[in-house]
């Protein structure tokens, strides 16, 4: 169940943009728009980006008490 709802969710959107009407553009921007690209594949470098930083503000908090409680 839970396998059908991760395919249907992540082939819903390319469903959607396979109804928009076509871009005027050449070769391969004809049938996927540069915008379009952007769109989709956002996400793909912002949740990761995401994750690196809460993963480093949480190590800094961690790390970062130990550090000040020692003398250097």
């Amino acid at each position: 169940m839970i396998a059908a709802v991760l395919v249907l969710g992540w082939a819903a959107p390319f469903g959607l943009v396979a109804l928009l009407p076509r871009g005027g553009g050449a070769g391969f921007y004809a049938v996927m728009a540069h915008n379009l690209m952007v769109a989709i594949f956002l996400p793909a470098l912002l949740l990761p980006m995401a994750s690196i930083g809460i993963g480093l503000v949480r190590c800094w908090r961690e790390v970062g008490q130990a550090v000040r409680a020692s003398p250097i």
